[in-house]
């Protein structure tokens, strides 16, 4: 440190110039500033101003650069470098290159002495930063109860909002931090509050606690009067996001103190059980009915909790649902049922499952397919088989030779294969059985079909070969068979 300062004076005698710049166009003052060199600066500040005997006189040090030099003293944390740059015309208002003043950088990096002393110097709290944020929406952000306190006791607006309208409870409440949202409420911030852009459009800082699955803080807020029948821009309450995340004791504290919300619906028509379901949330699934959730209540698609449940393959969830009396053949708008989502899905426990608890197999959805096509066309071969094993039907009947190739049935299909006359017919005028081998990579049941003759530039009525289906499904060995 004395080091510095004695070189420092050393070379300016000698007719160095206070602001000369390096190649990264950084002065002597801003290089003390990023070292922490304060007996350098007060050196090259005394300097500023005085005659040299080469170029006339010195320029201040601190003209053009300011920002620089003492957003460098702040981030290596130097109180007594960022004091005296201050003291020396350093501006506390101005921005860096993410619009961001002084003091919001020093409370982001937590530097409590450092704010303390920019408030000393009269920085503004109040300041709107890049986003509508002040200095105290990062303090409550960071957790930091200490600068908090000396910011609001300064005079800063306790329901100051950045540009979607969270206040700096809605930042404490983000950030888990418990100890400042109850000094904020204590000082009389607005628990009602919700944003109103972003993201998060609507949201109250229940919304956000329940979220987050802070039960601590779902406390704090209930205690305080927070409202649990509260929408969000999208409908979303704060128990239909604790469900969404699988949050059961957040969900359980919110059913205790108000269970109004718990058929209520988002603007997708989605209720709390049905997001639970879709996510696979059994234990908050089972708290919900537990409570008189409805499961028979459908989104705007026509699709109940059962149907959400189904599609990604959730068994427990499934077999809640079921034991609960969900019906199993309620169709959606696109006449799908539980068993057709779940069949198209591939999910073989769930198939098991509703077919062994009586649902109907054969129930085709608008478009005429019924779950055992829709299992075959997706290529879902051992759902497939399960189904046909089954007696699912196909409502458009497939020949023995189509099925087998789909099914994957070794004895089906060389029956199949001695009895045909047409190994090229295409089922319902689109695939033909060296499409469904293709499909697949039964390179076996293709090279059959192939000496029987199965035409490998034999197109469908949108030109598609037997070539191209296995390259769209990524089947490299029937890629490389039918090359």
């Amino acid at each position: 440190e004395a080091d510095h300062a004695r070189l420092a004076y050393l070379l300016l005698n000698k007719g160095a110039r206070v602001d000369a710049e390096d190649g990264k166009r950084r002065t002597p003052l801003w290089i003390a500033s990023e070292v922490g060199s304060v007996s350098a600066a007060e050196t090259l500040l005394r300097f500023a101003g005085k005659p040299c005997r080469e170029h006339g006189s010195h320029n201040v040090p601190l003209r053009g650069n300011a920002g620089a030099i003492l957003f460098a003293a702040i981030k290596k944390g130097n109180e007594d470098l960022v004091s005296l740059l201050v003291q020396h015309g350093a501006s506390c208002t101005v921005v860096n290159g993410s619009g961001k003043t002084p003091p919001y950088v020093a409370a982001w990096k937590g530097e409590k002495e450092i704010v303390r002393c920019l408030l000393k110097e009269g920085a503004s709290w109040d300041a709107l930063e890049e986003g509508g944020e002040t200095v105290l929406h990062v303090a409550a952000l960071e957790g930091n109860l200490k600068n908090v306190r000396e910011i609001l006791e300064a005079g800063t607006a306790i329901e100051a909002a950045n540009e979607q309208g969270a206040t700096a409870l809605t930042a404490a409440v983000c950030s888990g931090s418990a100890d400042v949202a109850a000094y904020l409420l204590d000082m009389g911030a607005n628990v009602r509050v919700q944003s109103f852009a972003g993201r998060c459009k609507g949201f109250s800082p229940l919304h956000h606690a329940s979220r987050n699955g802070n039960e601590q803080m779902v406390k704090l807020l209930l205690d305080h009067r927070a409202p649990v029948n509260v929408f969000s821009h999208s409908r979303q309450s704060p128990l239909y996001l604790a469900c969404e995340e699988g949050h059961e004791e957040v969900v359980r504290l919110l059913l205790d103190h108000d269970e109004t919300m718990l058929n209520a619906t988002d603007k997708h028509g989605r209720s709390a059980l049905w997001i639970a379901a879709k996510n696979g949330h059994q234990l908050v699934a089972a708290l919900l009915l537990e409570r008189g959730a409805a499961h028979g209540a459908e989104s705007s698609t026509g699709a109940s909790a059962l149907c959400a449940a189904c599609e990604d393959g959730f068994h427990e969830v499934v077999k809640l649902l079921l034991d609960k009396g969900a019906s199993m053949d309620a169709r959606d708008r696109e006449g799908r049922t539980a068993l057709y989502i779940a069949s198209a899905g591939g999910h073989f426990k769930v198939v098991a499952t509703l077919i062994a608890a009586g649902a109907d197999k054969d129930l085709p959805d608008k478009g005429g397919k019924t779950p055992l096509q829709a299992a075959i066309y997706l290529g879902r071969t051992s759902v497939a088989q399960l189904l046909h094993s089954e007696g699912a039907g196909l409502l458009n009947e497939m020949s023995d030779l189509h099925l087998a190739s789909a099914l994957d049935d070794p004895v089906m299909f060389a029956k199949a294969l001695l009895t045909t006359d047409d190994v090229d017919a295409r089922h319902e005028n689109r695939w033909s059985p060296l499409d469904f081998a293709a499909a697949d990579d039964r390179v076996l049941f293709a090279s059959a079909l192939l000496e029987k003759g199965a035409k490998v530039e034999g197109v469908d009525p949108e030109r598609v070969t037997p070539l191209h289906t296995a390259a769209l499904w990524g089947k490299s060995t029937a890629v490389r068979l039918l090359l």
